[in-house]
């Protein structure tokens, strides 16, 4: 990581062990605060858990994270697109993350990929890169990825996915899913996509409205209101796939992948899951040396694309 005296917190702050969006509205708008403080709280407990050693931050920006998981690793790459809409001076690396990553094959211990997926025009030829350069036995990939949330990065963003979408591409990949964690209830959906839009109604009312929107989505979830919400699902397994899969409610997805091997599937009955409403957020683990290879090569004629 390049410039790393020049580090300061942008997107999140750390309240203890916690992350919260970050009360300077330079870094959060005062719509988004709600969204990020979901987010971070389920990020703290993902990055602290699953990083460790060479980490890889993919589409990293500012990295926003780094404060959280700085004395958890040895060593962090930064890659972004040249042309990133976000400060890129602590990159290491321009690339553009839609083909082939300029890394040698299992070179890191973890991978990030937060909030960038939604912008890769080919999004199964990227986590075949990722299988590629992190290391079997025991390397992780954390993902997130947002659901109902709106279009942001234009003209560079492409998808939001649904837990079944990502668990299919893990699996062409090569990965299978150990774990699905999603976060955000309904009321915490209307109030962001109120806070949205009326920020931009009224230079003095509209922020007013949008930090209010986040306060009674906080109260309301206290309610027994909040609590009839629709909201995530409860623990459940899938057995499609050689995975099994754990969904909490109140947290972002997060999946857990392990390479493939034939080991780590778990049985029981599927069970249909309700939506989530916010963000998704993955962990993939590689656990084996031998393993499937991805299912698909990767072509070598898909769109370039940079933001």
């Amino acid at each position: 990581m390049r410039r790393e005296d020049r580090w300061r917190p942008t997107k999140f702050v750390v309240d203890g062990s916690v992350l919260r969006a970050s009360p300077d509205t330079n870094d959060v708008s005062v719509s988004s605060r709600l969204f990020v403080d979901l987010l971070g709280g389920e990020l703290s407990g993902a990055v602290t858990r699953v990083v460790s050693g060479r980490l890889l931050g993919l589409g990293c920006g500012r990295v926003p994270l780094y404060d959280l998981y700085r004395p958890l690793v040895t060593s962090v790459t930064c890659a972004d697109w040249p042309r990133s809409s976000h400060e890129i001076q602590h990159i290491d690396l321009a690339c553009d993350l839609s083909r082939d990553l300029p890394f040698r094959d299992r070179s890191f211990d973890t991978v990030l990929l937060t909030d960038v997926l939604e912008h890769i025009p080919v999004p199964a030829a990227l986590l075949r890169e990722i299988y590629r350069v992190v290391v079997p036995g025991g390397a992780l990939v954390l993902i997130s990825v947002p659901f109902l949330y709106w279009l942001h990065e234009e003209p560079y963003d492409y998808y939001r996915y649904t837990e079944y979408g990502l668990a299919r591409l893990g699996r062409d990949a090569g990965f299978s899913i150990e774990e699905i964690r999603s976060f955000g209830s309904g009321i915490d959906a209307v109030a962001d996509l109120f806070a949205k839009t009326v920020l931009p109604l009224h230079w003095q009312v509209g922020p007013i409205l949008a930090d209010g929107s986040r306060r009674a989505a906080a109260r309301l979830g206290r309610t027994t209101l909040g609590r009839a919400s629709p909201r995530p699902a409860p623990a459940c397994r899938w057995d499609t796939w050689p995975c099994s899969a754990v969904r909490e409610p109140g947290g972002a997805v997060r999946l857990a992948w392990r390479q493939r091997t034939g080991r780590g599937a778990s049985g029981g009955p599927l069970r249909p899951l309700s939506g989530s409403f916010c963000e998704f957020v993955l962990i993939a683990r590689v656990c084996h040396a031998a393993g499937l290879k991805p299912t698909a090569s990767r072509s070598a004629s898909r769109p370039v694309t940079t933001r």
